[in-house]
């Protein structure tokens, strides 16, 4: 879905724009360089309206670290949001939480 969108391309035509949302820098366990910035980025259209929120790990010379490309994590795919599991390559509904069952009292 998200290569689908073409999110990248938009943002290099100007189609859409980035925002840093959160930055922090990097854990050193992660193994990237010194200075790399573990982000939240929102890309927004022309209306300012929301098309996609991921995750990048940017390293100082400005490149990605880890697989080169941003992480989804929500996204408005022909007009629908959609939140994605990271672990799948498809979108997942969230599952809610049932509440425990309590012994009966006495």
């Amino acid at each position: 879905m998200f290569n689908g969108g073409d999110y990248e391309q938009r943002l290099a035509t100007g189609e859409l724009r980035e925002f840093v949302i959160t930055t922090a820098d990097a854990s050193p366990r992660l193994g990237f360089a010194p200075g790399t910035q573990s982000q939240i980025v929102e890309y927004r259209d022309s209306d300012g309206h929301r098309e996609a929120l991921v995750h990048r790990y940017l390293r100082p010379d400005r490149f990605l670290a880890a697989s080169g490309l941003p992480d989804p994590k929500w996204l408005s795919y022909e007009g629908v949001g959609y939140a994605l599991d990271s672990r799948s390559v498809t979108p997942r509904p969230r599952r809610r939480k049932r509440a425990k069952k309590r012994p009966p009292r006495h």
